[in-house]
């Protein structure tokens, strides 16, 4: 009776663990990726009128922005106000646009906007022929600061009338 007790304690603390662990899961692309886990609905605007993905628990945002006359994405990367430039240090980020059937990838580069400090960039473009089509601009955008990989979701939300 006593192996019982014991073996029965012992699988009520693995039980106990194993549920604290679960609840620590990534729970969103953006976070299995490798970054921060991010809130769910959490959909704004950016300055310039893009969709905004959040990367790392608010501490980065990324706007979107396509220009379908000139067929290229820019990313704008934006500090936790949403409001004021954050450049990071990279060379590139990626966008994939996952309104389009098959999803498009586009590499950007960084393009480093006035004020942004050497070897550092807040602003990354990119340009793919099918960025010339109209489409709902839905997807993810995900990049390296530093050593910690990030990533986050967007959308363009239609306008209630």
């Amino acid at each position: 009776m006593r192996w019982f007790t014991r073996g029965f304690a012992c699988f009520a603390f693995l039980a106990a663990v194993l549920l604290a662990a679960a609840d620590s899961v990534p729970t969103t692309a953006a976070a299995a990726a490798g970054g921060k886990d991010k809130k769910e609905g959490h959909h704004e605007i950016g300055p310039r009128g893009g969709p905004v993905a959040e990367w790392g628990d608010e501490k980065y945002h990324v706007e979107i922005i396509v220009d379908h006359s000139k067929k290229t994405a820019t990313a704008y990367i934006l500090g936790g106000d949403i409001k004021k430039a954050s450049p990071i240090a990279a060379a590139s980020i990626k966008v994939t646009f996952t309104s389009l059937k098959p999803a498009l990838q586009v590499v950007l580069k960084a393009d480093p906007d006035k004020g942004d400090p050497k070897g550092s960039s807040s602003r990354f473009v990119g340009m793919h022929d099918k960025l010339g089509q109209k489409f709902k601009l839905k997807g993810s955008v995900s990049g390296k600061v530093g050593d910690l990989p990030y990533a986050g979701d967007f959308e363009l939300k239609e306008k209630k009338k």
